[in-house]
């Protein structure tokens, strides 16, 4: 986590969709998601991106002990993660809070 402190804004922009995609693929390491959601990132637009990811279990509580959120809050994240690399995502889900 600590290196996208140190990249540029295209960088981290790219962490932060690789982020997302490994998390929604299941391919993230144990503290990849958990390093992700608990430290800023010193761009306005990505850290609320971040803080997005981190209130999903709030919004979207979750009904399973093992899951971070309900799976409308991974349809959520999945059109949040669609608005970040510019594809379209389905018309009745923005991916808004």
């Amino acid at each position: 986590m600590l290196k996208a402190l140190f990249q540029d804004q295209d960088e981290t922009r790219q962490y932060v969709i690789q982020t997302i995609s490994d998390f929604l693929d299941g391919t993230d390491g144990e503290w990849d998601w958990d390093d992700f959601i608990s430290c800023p990132l010193p761009y306005p637009e990505l850290n609320d991106v971040r803080l997005f990811c981190s209130a999903l279990p709030f919004h979207y509580p979750r009904s399973i002990r093992t899951e971070y959120c309900s799976p409308e809050g991974i349809d959520a994240l999945k059109s949040k993660l669609a608005e970040l690399t510019g594809r379209s995502s389905s018309p009745s889900s923005d991916g808004s809070l």
